[in-house]
């Protein structure tokens, strides 16, 4: 349990670790009128809070999806580091 998640708030944005996020705390979010909740992190809910989610209609975008880009992109700069290129707006 995180007393930070009782805070008020219309969208949630948990980013720092795994499991972040419990039944209890997702509760709080719903109950305080949270309408979204957008992972940042690695599964920084648990199988019970996605549920609480779920079942309030909340907006919600697993890390897994709201992320998907940010890998992408590291994977481009990986490659484009590790060759010693410098791609274009365009080409990107």
């Amino acid at each position: 349990y995180n007393p930070l998640w009782k805070v008020k708030c219309d969208c949630a944005f948990p980013s720092a670790t795994q499991n972040e996020i419990n039944e209890k705390d997702a509760k709080h979010l719903v109950e305080n009128g949270c309408i979204a909740v957008g992972e940042g992190a690695n599964m920084p809910s648990t199988p019970e809070a996605v549920e609480v989610f779920q079942k309030a209609k909340l907006m919600y975008a697993p890390g897994k999806a709201s992320n998907a880009g940010g890998v992408a992109c590291s994977g481009l700069e990986m490659s484009q580091n590790s060759l010693r290129l410098s791609w274009t707006r365009e080409e990107v």
